[in-house]
């Protein structure tokens, strides 16, 4: 799960600060921690713990991988 770019913005909502995946996954997974914001990966939390459904885990998760809208 550690090594998952799309599950890591909850590890880290959820306060983890040691993950093991394998020597390959590292680079990848250190450049993703790099750019979370660990107060939104919070908020993440707080919200997908209300939700009854996988899937709507799922369309949280690529919500908040998705950037924000741009304005013309």
């Amino acid at each position: 799960m550690a090594a998952s770019a799309k599950l890591l913005p909850l590890l880290v909502g959820l306060g983890f600060d040691e993950l093991s995946m394998s020597a390959a996954a590292i680079p990848g997974i250190k450049a993703r921690l790099a750019a979370l914001d660990s107060a939104a990966c919070a908020r993440l939390v707080r919200s997908v713990l209300d939700l009854d459904r996988p899937a709507a885990v799922e369309q949280a998760l690529e919500a908040f991988d998705r950037p924000p809208a741009t304005r013309p």
